[in-house]
């Protein structure tokens, strides 16, 4: 039965339909995740922009072109991540012989995903690590962290005001 299963897998794994299926596959999985992580870093700049009061005049003219200025981030986030994810399409497959079993004369060809020439591994992986997480995450710890210390401070004083308690002082987080 083991067998079986093994030649229905290797069958089903070396089909040489399956290199652009791969491709694709990863693609579209890769880019959806980078498009939701950066679409969850954009929100928590919109909140924290619209939520917030800023003295300053260039936080006060974001808030003035915010729809402008989304939408653009969310069409340089979109293609950013298109290009981003490229190099997918020109993986090549490196054929791998492996024979398990000599008695039984079991074969197996295992294809191992590689990148092509043109790109540098190293640091192809070092700036894929920063776009997907470590940049979305700089940009919404921040953000987020602003609205937290905010919504606890005006929460805090409202619930002293509706109890009298102004001699209180502020919440300090």
């Amino acid at each position: 039965m083991k067998d079986l299963q093994r030649s229905v897998w290797a069958g089903v794994l070396c089909r040489p339909d399956l290199h652009f299926f791969f491709c694709v596959f990863l693609f579209m999985c890769l880019s959806s995740n980078s498009v939701s992580f950066w679409c969850v870093s954009w929100q928590s700049i919109l909140y924290c922009v619209r939520v917030l009061s800023f003295s300053s005049i260039l936080f006060r003219a974001i808030k003035m072109n915010l729809s402008t200025i989304l939408n653009v981030a969310l069409l340089v986030t979109l293609l950013t991540s298109c290009v981003m994810f490229t190099p997918f399409f020109y993986l090549n497959f490196q054929t791998k012989i492996l024979v398990l079993n000599v008695t039984e004369k079991a074969v197996y060809a295992i294809k191992k995903p590689l990148f092509p020439v043109w790109v540098n591994v190293n640091g192809y992986v070092v700036t894929f690590i920063c776009y997907l997480t470590l940049m979305p995450s700089a940009v919404m710890l921040p953000t987020s962290l602003r609205m937290v210390v905010y919504l606890c401070r005006h929460s805090w004083s409202l619930q002293r005001k509706e109890s009298g308690w102004s001699h209180v002082k502020d919440c300090i987080i």
